[in-house]
């Protein structure tokens, strides 16, 4: 009796890291493709304000004033998402693990990962701002006014 109790416990952890490597890459793949949904929303939205950033630019707009405009309206779209996320995904964590197969709700680990989130969804903002301005500024301001009135002289 001692050595299937042993068994079975063996079996259970073995069962546990098994639905936790589960857990994992669901929630990996379900991040993914939130940010490659995030950051196609945040690239489309500064895209469609391409018109608007050349003009201020064109009246004085430095590319450190720039920058922070990006960077702040890159903060305030994944403000949203993580708020969002982090409510749901305690909410849905929470419910998920007081089912009898798993151990329970673990505070430390969520916050845990929560804090990496945040460091991550820093970092890819800082990137994607990073990014956004380099694009923007590949071309000189007039060039870009431009090509915008070609733009919409093709349309019409």
């Amino acid at each position: 009796k001692m050595e299937s109790r042993y068994m079975t416990r063996v079996q259970m952890e073995t069962q546990k890291q098994t639905f936790q490597l589960i857990g994992f890459l669901l929630a990996g793949l379900l991040g993914i493709i939130g940010v490659s949904n995030l950051v196609n929303t945040i690239t489309s939205d500064v895209f469609s304000r391409k018109i608007e950033l050349a003009a201020m630019q064109s009246i004085g707009m430095t590319k450190r004033q720039l920058w922070a405009m990006l960077l702040k309206d890159t903060l305030k779209f994944m403000s949203v998402s993580v708020a969002l996320m982090l409510l749901s995904g305690s909410i849905m964590s929470y419910l998920v693990t007081q089912h009898a197969l798993f151990t329970g709700f673990n505070p430390g680990l969520f916050l845990t990962s929560a804090a990496v989130l945040m460091l991550l969804v820093i970092m890819i903002c800082i990137f994607m701002t990073w990014l956004l301005v380099k694009v923007l500024n590949k071309k000189s301001i007039v060039e870009r006014l431009r090509e915008i009135e070609k733009d919409k002289h093709s349309i019409v």
